[in-house]
């Protein structure tokens, strides 16, 4: 089978293949010799809505059961596909690193885009590709995944499969073995959005900014106003913390005696993310001495939605199922759809932390900043933030009159930044993202939230 291969996040590859008839029967059974455990997506749904996912105090008992109940009816499955088609394949890397957590991460994204496939409340302006199958594989290796990185990695119903299959190849003889997952898709032929936007009329941009928003609001609607369990937002500095500290980038060794147990070097990354997280614990702790709390939207969220996770399709034949306010002309121009791709699970799963992913985009032009320099150059940049710019304020002008989003939307921008800081590889970008984070706490300061 030849395939495209394409970025893919970390720990996971994506190839864009042709499906040929005997790939059918080897995506639905697995590659002979091989141990292949077929994954019921609402398990990993159920898995995933908890109440300690979401950070939700009391929805636990009042939500049981949403994922499920939100995958009713048949889905599409590899038997009902013609060869020649095209698919997307992904799958994680059999990395002793990180192998076990990507297959758990992989596995999940599928789940959750099996659960918005189910619940599209935008059809026909809005879509996700249908997943045709999602499966486990134990591969023979010399590395047996640890049951300690499964849970590390969310546990739950996904890592109990994953441990019990690796178990089961050491002791049926076969020797050590090491999990990987994969989904497969339909191939969706489209445009990005930073192409689509450069020569994009005005309707057509306008259109595009409506139907995000209208994503939002959709997400929204499912996502009752809730207090929040504040341990889960310390967790979550702390977490980004712990990992920036042990980032070389943003922490170099230490070059003293080994054998002690130094301080972090005060480089000005490391001086920016103590900082930051300092003024998040400080805050969290301000509401919580107050009694109020923190309350948000808890429900559902696509948890990466960043602009290089929507897409454009063209529909050749006109406008589907455009909302009646966007207006005539904005029908007329509105002859594409929007494609969600690469949904995460979120620490919280709110839609406010989708905002403050596209405020990523929206401000700081990341996705544009992370193109190949031939693809930027086929880009208009200065239109591009003109509309990032008429964006951002659509957004703000929706949502901004919310408690939820006076309170906390600054607060996580700075988090989500320092988030994306924590992985950062190379020094220029690393300097950039501790700049975000900065500007984010000016803003917040300069809206009197920030101390």
């Amino acid at each position: 089978m030849s395939a495209i291969h394409i970025r893919g996040f970390s720990g996971c590859s994506v190839d864009v293949r042709r499906l040929e008839a005997a790939d059918i029967d080897w995506y639905r059974n697995g590659p002979k010799g091989q141990t292949t455990t077929n994954v019921d997506a609402a398990a990993v749904i159920g898995g995933r809505q908890t109440a300690e996912t979401r950070g939700d105090e009391t929805a636990a008992g009042r939500r049981e059961g949403q994922g499920q109940r939100s995958l009713s009816g048949a889905a599409p499955q590899l038997s009902d596909c013609q060869p020649g088609m095209q698919i997307v394949v992904k799958t994680s890397f059999d990395d002793p690193g990180c192998g076990a957590a990507s297959s758990v991460r992989l596995l999940r994204q599928g789940a959750k885009q099996l659960e918005f496939c189910a619940w599209n409340p935008l059809p026909g302006r809005v879509v996700a590709p249908a997943i045709l199958c999602s499966r486990l594989e134990t591969v023979l290796t010399s590395y047996l995944a640890k049951p300690s990185a499964l849970g590390s990695a969310g546990g739950g119903d996904v890592a109990a499969p994953v441990a019990a299959a690796a178990a089961a190849s050491v002791s049926s003889g076969l020797g050590p073995s090491q999990q990987r997952a994969v989904l497969v898709m339909p191939f969706v032929p489209h445009s990005d959005a930073l192409t689509f936007l450069t020569h994009a009329n005005v309707d057509r941009v306008q259109v595009f900014v409506r139907t995000i928003i209208d994503v939002l609001q959709a997400y929204l609607t499912v996502s009752p106003v809730s207090r929040i369990d504040l341990s889960v937002w310390r967790n979550k500095v702390a977490d980004v913390r712990n990992v920036c500290r042990r980032n070389p980038v943003i922490c170099p060794p230490h070059r003293g005696d080994p054998k002690e147990a130094a301080p972090p070097p005060p480089t000005p990354l490391w001086a920016c993310v103590e900082r930051s997280c300092g003024l998040l614990d400080t805050w969290v702790n301000t509401c919580e001495q107050r009694g109020e709390g923190l309350s948000l939207p808890l429900g559902r969220c696509h948890g990466d939605l960043t602009l290089s996770n929507l897409l454009m399709r063209e529909n050749r034949g006109g406008p589907q199922n455009l909302s009646a306010d966007v207006g005539d002309a904005g029908a007329a121009a509105g002859s594409f759809t929007v494609v969600l791709i690469d949904f995460l699970d979120a620490f919280l799963e709110s839609p406010l932390l989708d905002m403050a992913k596209l405020n990523q985009d929206l401000r700081f032009g990341w996705t544009l900043r992370m193109m190949s320099g031939e693809d930027r150059a086929r880009v208009d940049k200065v239109r591009l933030f003109l509309v990032f710019e008429a964006a951002a304020k659509s957004i703000r002008q929706t949502f901004g009159h919310f408690d939820w989003y006076r309170r906390a939307f600054r607060p996580a921008t700075v988090l989500n930044q320092l988030r994306v800081l924590q992985y950062a590889k190379d020094a220029d970008i690393a300097n950039y993202l501790a700049f975000t984070v900065d500007a984010e706490l000016e803003s917040w300061r300069h809206e009197g939230g920030c101390a």
